[in-house]
């Protein structure tokens, strides 16, 4: 047999159509299943990644609110230690406060003492005027003297 009475016999033809066609299904079988293999190994990853990335979150969060419940506990510690340094200084000078009050009122009553009211100097004011006017008067009717 040569090869144009193989083309001719059907038999054979179809024989060579189906091993061709058996090898390219078992190609593209291959060929899939290695696109399979590849995409459940990407999905191994992704989940893999996933899961640390999870677990980084998770750590991260953790230390996160750690820390600033940490700060918040030196905060308030702080602000307890500055309270009572706060309460100590002002009762040490409570005494020296006292003392300068006393001292303050007293010069202000000193000062009271010493100086007159708005209604006491125009009153003086006007009992020099009426003075005044007395004395002008006085000398007016008598004449002045040389």
């Amino acid at each position: 047999m040569n090869a144009a009475e193989t083309m001719d016999d059907p038999k054979i033809l179809l024989a060579i159509v189906g091993i061709a066609w058996t090898a390219f299904l078992a190609l593209a079988k291959k060929g899939i299943s290695q696109v399979e293999g590849k995409i459940d190994e990407n999905a191994r990853k992704v989940s893999q990644l996933q899961s640390e990335m999870a677990t980084m979150i998770g750590d991260t969060k953790y230390r996160i609110e750690r820390n600033f419940r940490d700060l918040v506990e030196e905060s308030r510690e702080d602000i307890k230690e500055l309270s009572s340094r706060l309460d100590k200084v002002a009762n040490e000078r409570q005494g020296e406060i006292g003392a300068l009050k006393i001292e303050q009122t007293e010069r202000l009553d000193e000062v009271r003492r010493r100086t007159v009211s708005r209604d006491e100097f125009r009153l003086l004011a006007m009992n020099l005027h009426t003075m005044m006017e007395s004395i002008q008067h006085h000398i007016i009717q008598t004449g002045a003297k040389k």
